[in-house]
This record gives structure tokens, sequence and C-alpha cells, in this order.
């Protein structure tokens, strides 16, 4: 590769890195309120969804 080649290759390195970094203020954020949301479901009605598809995942659907 040339050095050009590779500059630009730190260069979107670098613009990944930060627009990686933006988007992690906003997922931290938005995983404490599904935490949240989980555990306030957990506590009323417990056992009324399957946590295996959120691990891969799926959407959150009650069996009320």
């Amino acid at each position: 590769m040339t050095d050009d080649e590779l500059r630009a290759l730190a260069a979107e390195y670098n613009r990944l890195q930060k627009d990686g970094a933006a988007l992690w203020e906003q997922l931290e954020p938005m995983a404490e309120r599904m935490k949240k949301i989980r555990q306030t479901i957990d506590a009323e009605r417990p056992n009324c969804y399957d946590e295996i598809v959120l691990l891969f995942g799926g959407e959150l659907e009650l069996e009320l």
C-alpha cells in the first residue's frame, strides 16, 4: 500500500471512531431505560415474556 492509501485508512478509522463515540453516548441511556422497563415488567408480571428472544435481538412481546 502507498502512504496515501494508509493515510486514507487512518482517516477512515478516525471518522468511524468519532461517529461510534457519538452513537455510544446515545446507546447508553437507551440501554438503561430498556433495563428499567424490563425490571418494571418483571416486578409487575414475572415471566410474561421470553428473555431468550431478547438475547437474539427480538422484540419484547408480552404474554398477558
